[in-house]
């Protein structure tokens, strides 16, 4: 984490009982620069796993045992041991399950990888080679919450995943503008996540850069603030917590879940009862 020595000291109090390792890094910002060099060669490594597969697809092996090799060589990173089963799944055609890191979130982090590495004078030409492979999985419609992010990087060689019905099911593309320093934004996140949407790219809007004033940001927002939320059909939302859009439409177009339908009426029952108790 960073933080001032005093406010890191009172929140290890707290920190020490839900992290395994808790680190002071120093100053406020360190902390997040420091994740971004911890997940930089992660990242880097599941574009170079896709790349490599992609290689080895000419032998002909069946999936489980290409991922039984890979895993059992000193090229395989403990995150691919951890998922290799999902890989598998993933590549035999099979749904691996629910996203738990979609591909737009790393182009959002790749992004900042980028610029935070060129303030401090470094070229970064693997991590922008890993972006270009990271933004064409999302323009191939794998950025979205159908797929975790590095199962969905396999998908840079599409054959490989045979994935061509997927592609059909994409609903629409949704894109949050966003600043990593920006709490309001952070509070649009988390409602989204509690709603288990996933937007299919996250925009950084640099604040601190001024990047909110360019003409481009403009046209999405004259009012140059953010969070802003493009939904899946162009409507643009300007403060997303106020519309009931979040919601309905998209509870109701995206997901088509009944449990989710049926809290959203238990909480209008809710309010209204409690609008009657506050009339009486």
């Amino acid at each position: 984490m960073g933080a001032e020595p005093a406010d890191a000291e009172r929140a290890k109090l707290l920190l020490n009982q839900l992290c395994r390792r808790l680190e002071h890094c120093g100053p406020v910002g360190t902390g997040a620069s420091m994740k971004l060099a911890i997940n930089l060669p992660l990242m880097v490594a599941w574009q170079a796993y896709g790349e490599a597969f992609a290689i080895a697809r000419s032998a002909g092996w069946e999936p489980k045992r290409l991922l039984d090799l890979f895993v059992d060589t000193n090229g395989a990173n403990p995150a691919l041991k951890n998922r290799a089963e999902m890989i598998v799944t993933m590549l035999e055609g099979r749904d691996p399950g629910p996203t738990t890191f979609s591909i737009a979130n790393g182009v959002k982090d790749l992004r900042t990888m980028v610029e935070t590495g060129e303030a401090n004078g470094a070229d970064m030409r693997v991590t922008k080679a890993t972006l270009t492979g990271f933004e064409d999985a999302t323009k191939n419609g794998f950025g979205g919450e159908r797929r975790i992010a590095h199962v969905g990087l396999l998908g840079h060689a599409q054959e490989i995943l045979n994935a061509e019905g997927w592609d059909k099911k994409q609903e629409g593309f949704m894109q949050l503008f966003s600043f990593w320093r920006s709490l309001a934004t952070y509070r649009v996140r988390i409602a989204l996540n509690l709603k288990g949407i996933t937007p299919d790219e996250v925009i950084e809007v640099n604040l601190m850069k001024g990047h909110q004033r360019e003409a481009e940001f403009r046209k999405v927002n004259p009012m140059m603030a953010i969070p802003a939320l493009i939904e899946d059909d162009g409507t643009v939302l300007l403060n997303p917590l106020r519309s009931s859009n979040i919601l309905t439409r998209h509870i109701q177009i995206r997901r088509s879940c009944r449990k989710i339908r049926r809290r959203a009426r238990e909480y209008v029952a809710l309010r209204r009862s409690s609008l009657a108790i506050r009339i009486r």
